[in-house]
């Protein structure tokens, strides 16, 4: 059999995006066949087959093995305390054990197959060397990256993403600049004070007064406060879902990374993989507040 690349990226998505071009990159280079071992949690609620084209990667031998590690939580559906709730529960059950069984054959299986194993999680995110690579098999549980030499351009968002995202830019125009402010779930990105936002982008409408800015928050007060402010000038997602874990808010998040990826320039949050992704993506500056 010929040598791997196999993978289990973790964590949200914008950090398994790094990890899925770096991945890429070593079995492209090495002639080495990717395997993906994509895991549906509650960082990343969504498959593989959701986000991603189906031609992507499709100039090397690639396949991906998906498991469902959840459907719902276990403390939602005792509080409904209903019959429904019970059969529910059992369910969920069934779906866990399966992907307990799935997971643990498939995950053991390519570990034994591979003589290179890194786990970012015990190795604080080093960096892979390459050449590490050559003639062997390797195994790679990773978030955020591998080696920093995957072309994110390789990446393929299935083409509905991309034709939504055109529908909510195409209005503006070229003149649009991204704005990504986050505030729930990252303690060092609120230190990107909102006022400093705001400073900015005043700045930008005084040296080019025909501009416009797509905003993509996680609050909606920040997005409220920002739409009274410049008014018409804001572009933003229609039927946003803010909740991550959920199919829905996944596919908003999708929209929001293509969108701020296809802007002039971005101004970004501190210490926000997200803010870093679109701007690399997109390979367009990033100005973060």
């Amino acid at each position: 059999m010929g040598k791997l690349i196999v993978c289990e990226p973790t964590s949200g998505l914008a950090s398994r995006i790094y990890v899925l071009a770096d991945a890429y990159a070593l079995a492209k280079e090495h002639h080495h066949k990717l395997i993906v071992l994509w895991r549906k949690t509650a960082d990343c609620d969504c498959s593989y087959r959701d986000v991603f084209a189906a031609e992507q990667f499709s100039d090397i031998p690639f396949h991906v093995y998906e498991c469902n590690e959840y459907s719902a939580k276990f403390a939602d559906l005792k509080k409904q305390r209903t019959i429904s709730s019970i059969g529910k529960m059992l369910q969920e059950a069934w779906i866990r054990l399966t992907y307990f069984c799935k997971h643990t054959v498939l995950y053991y299986y390519y570990r034994n197959r591979c003589e290179i194993y890194k786990n970012s999680y015990m190795d604080q995110n080093e960096l892979f060397e390459s050449n590490k690579a050559i003639n062997k098999s390797c195994f790679f549980e990773a978030y955020n990256c591998i080696t920093r030499q995957g072309d994110l351009q390789k990446i393929q968002f299935r083409s509905s993403y991309l034709q939504e995202a055109e529908s909510i830019l195409s209005p503006a125009g070229q003149n649009i600049i991204g704005v990504h402010i986050r505030r729930t779930d990252n303690r060092l990105a609120k230190q990107s004070k909102t006022e400093c936002f705001v400073e900015r982008m005043e700045e930008e409408i005084q040296n080019n007064p025909g501009v416009c800015f797509y905003l993509a928050t996680d609050d909606w007060d920040e997005q409220r406060r920002m739409q009274e402010r410049f008014g018409s000038r804001i572009l933003t997602q229609q039927n946003k879902i803010l909740e991550r874990s959920s199919k829905a808010g996944m596919h908003s998040s999708i929209i929001d990374l293509i969108c701020l990826s296809k802007t002039t320039r971005i101004l970004g949050s501190r210490s926000s993989v997200f803010t870093k992704l679109a701007a690399e993506y997109g390979k367009i500056p990033l100005e973060i507040m």
